[in-house]
């Protein structure tokens, strides 16, 4: 059995108000602090709805029956130091509805002046070596030390319900007289349920009470504080503003390691990833004709293609299908992407109940703008999205006779489970076919320990074979590790996207939307 309850120690050190504010209200506070302005327009309606969703109901008692019986009691002194009587416990088990644990707090609001189980009987102290033996005073500190287990609460099976337990303990004497004197147990069972009753209900107004009124009051001040500090920093960033503003430098390629970069002509404006459409001075025959015509053709197929993205290469705007040599995402530039989506991540924790409800395809559009608003410079979608999920941005590899290759890709997926992994990264992998990669994979994880999350993906990625090991991470937190492919080595970065666990049926199904 657990701790007794309903005892001047609970009404002491066990106040109700302290246990309703630290379960309910600090996690309700702390779910306020990550609401965005956009859902503060009524504190009030906004204050009941997060009370309603922290809302238990409050303990009844019900009825009640014999629990088990045989258990040693505790011996009942006698007249005499030298004998005390042997008892056997009999338990009672009392229903209980609603949250039982509730019980074991004292209603200290309204409950204040009620007497607990234990009241007038004192402390239970051992009687000192060689002090005289007083009949009255050991019957006091037996009494006292049952009331310390009157009242408990366990299990009724196991597994089962909770109930609340009390119990009579009768001697051999007793147990032969109750054919003969007529004494009732129930009886005596609902006369000490009497004394405990108001407390139940007490403890009953006072759960009723914190959720009517006292949490959304103080939710609605926090809210309406909330809703003017916000306020205040919005028009503070509004006033921080000049002609110029900040300038990001485009992502870049680079030329794969041993590869040969062709020379442009001198103020040509080409990148030096693109092959250029002129002929250079003192150069000719046949072969090179024949490659500048096949040079010409591709670049005519790209003037001529409106259906193919844009890419923007260090201020150049080319097509997915475009010209020049073996490329790979610059490592400077894979740098800043990491630290863009660390910024974007970060702005999602603040405002987690604006995403919960995203599928993660609404999610990697969300991305891929923050993306292209933050670090290109120009207004040309670098990263896009295809497939379901994937981000891309792809590489100029027609000059070795390939198709376009991309050279970064990100995959966003919701965490299932660690047995995901392996397929996720299936998926990533088949849609990377350049020699040199940068990749990453991010997991929206709404799990109350996401932590554990974090290491578990991280753990299944490392027992791949095509992992080789951990390079110093980019971005506190994430790992960056190193993988080597039939088609070349990938510089994988493992992201989350950490969100509040989903609570209700309708967010499953509007994030599957």
């Amino acid at each position: 059995m657990a701790l007794g309850i309903f005892r001047s120690f609970n009404k002491e050190k066990s106040p109700l108000s302290y246990h309703l504010r630290q379960r309910f209200l600090r996690p309700a506070e702390r779910q306020v602090e990550q609401i965005p302005l956009e859902e503060l327009t009524d504190p009030g309606a906004l204050a009941h709805r997060l009370a309603e969703q922290y809302r238990v109901q409050p303990p009844t008692l019900h009825g009640r029956e014999a629990a088990r019986d045989g258990d040693d009691g505790e011996p009942r002194p006698t007249g005499t130091a030298a004998v005390r009587l042997p008892t056997t416990r009999f338990y009672v088990a009392i229903q209980v509805t609603g949250e039982v644990e509730l019980l074991e707090w004292w209603p200290d609001t309204l409950g204040a002046n009620l007497s607990p189980v234990d009241h007038g009987l004192g402390e239970w102290i051992s009687p000192a070596p060689g002090t005289p033996f007083d009949a009255a005073e050991a019957l006091r500190r037996h009494r006292a030390l049952l009331a310390q287990d009157l009242w408990t609460i366990g299990r009724r099976s196991d597994p089962g319900p909770l109930a609340l337990y009390t119990f009579l303990d009768l001697t051999d004497d007793e147990l032969d007289e109750l054919a003969t004197n007529g004494r009732d147990l129930s009886a005596e069972v609902d006369e000490s349920l009497m004394v405990i009753k108001p407390i139940v209900e007490a403890i009953a107004a006072q759960t009723r009470a914190f959720f009517d009124t006292e949490m959304p009051r103080h939710l609605q001040q926090l809210i309406e504080a909330r809703r003017r500090h916000l306020q205040g920093r919005r028009r503070a960033v509004r006033s921080l503003i000049w002609p110029t503003g900040w300038k990001y430098d485009s992502p870049a390629l680079t030329a794969l390691p041993g590869t040969p970069t062709p020379s442009p002509e001198a103020g040509a404006n080409t990148h030096p990833m693109l092959i250029p459409r002129s002929t250079p001075a003192g150069q000719s025959g046949p072969d090179f004709e024949q490659q500048s015509r096949a040079d010409e053709a591709a670049h005519t197929l790209i003037d001529e293609s409106a259906s193919v993205d844009d890419t923007l290469v260090r201020g150049v705007a080319v097509r997915d299908v475009a010209l020049g040599l073996p490329a790979r995402l610059a490592d400077a530039s894979f740098t800043d992407l990491l630290r863009t989506i660390r910024v974007w991540a970060d702005a999602v924790h603040r405002h987690p109940t604006a995403y919960v409800r995203l599928a993660e395809e609404r999610i990697s559009d969300l991305l891929a703008a923050t993306l292209n608003a933050a670090l290109p410079g120009a207004q040309r979608e670098v990263y896009s999205r295809s497939g379901k999920t994937d981000l891309y941005v792809r590489a100029d590899v027609l000059a070795t006779g390939a198709a376009p290759a991309k050279v970064f890709i990100c995959e966003c997926k919701r965490w299932s489970g660690p047995s995901q992994v392996a397929g996720d990264l299936d998926q990533l992998l088949g849609y990377l076919d350049g020699t040199d990669t940068a990749a990453v994979l991010l997991y929206i994880v709404d799990r109350t320990r996401p932590h554990l999350v974090h290491e578990a993906a991280a753990a299944k990625l490392r027992e791949r074979p095509e992992y080789r090991n951990d390079e110093e991470s980019i971005v506190d937190g994430w790992p960056l590790l190193n993988l080597q492919t039939p088609t070349g080595r990938v510089r994988l970065c493992l992201v989350f996207l950490d969100l509040p666990a989903t609570r209700s049926a309708a967010d499953h199904k509007a994030r599957r939307q």
